[in-house]
């Protein structure tokens, strides 16, 4: 994210907007509350292996690396999958990530999938165009990473309480995120200032 697009503008907008705290961790159950009356629709979160389940029989593309999150339209409402080998810090990030995708309206709540695989692993060829070098898919996972981040992350609380000293580990404890995501995000807030 070394320039601001305007996917990810609007994903830091709604994701400011969705904010309840002002400091501490973001309460994600409290966030699928408003998600769930904002787009009128059930969301359920699972943590699930993705290795029992051959997504190659379903039709879907397999991707070169794990997935950690997947999320899309069911019968009965919006299906979060959380790998269940990543650690609470990890699957914290990526419901907060699928949670982006729903709220950002990268999810098509009118069609329903029967498959139940993700958009990150099939998408219609129409949607697979490129714009400016940039695929949708990598515009919409940038986007739902920006909102992840700002979610989990806030900017204004990140650089109140750091006054521009970074501990990665310390903000990593207190947002509840892994480290990894920490560095990710001040690597970000570096890139955009």
């Amino acid at each position: 994210m070394s320039f601001m697009t305007t996917e990810i503008k609007d994903a830091i907008a709604k994701a400011k907007d969705l904010r309840l705290h002002r400091e501490g961790p973001t309460n994600l159950d409290k966030i699928i509350e408003i998600l769930n009356d904002e787009k009128n629709v059930r969301i359920v979160v699972n943590a699930i292996d993705f290795n029992k389940y051959d997504l190659k029989d379903a039709g879907a593309l397999i991707i070169p690396y794990e997935l950690n999150g997947d999320s899309d339209k069911n019968p009965t409402g919006i299906f979060i999958a959380l790998n269940k080998k990543l650690d609470k810090k990890r699957q914290r990030f990526s419901l907060a990530h699928e949670l982006g995708h729903l709220a950002l309206d990268h999810i098509d709540l009118k069609k329903i999938s029967l498959l139940n695989v993700s958009h990150h692993i099939h998408y219609d060829l129409n949607e697979v165009c490129c714009r400016d070098g940039d695929s949708m898919i990598e515009k919409r996972e940038n986007a739902a990473n920006a909102f992840a981040q700002e979610l989990l992350m806030p900017e204004d609380l990140i650089q109140s309480l750091t006054k521009g000293k970074y501990f990665y580990s310390d903000l990593a404890q207190y947002f509840n995120v892994s480290e990894l995501a920490a560095r990710a995000r001040i690597k970000n807030l570096k890139d955009m200032a």
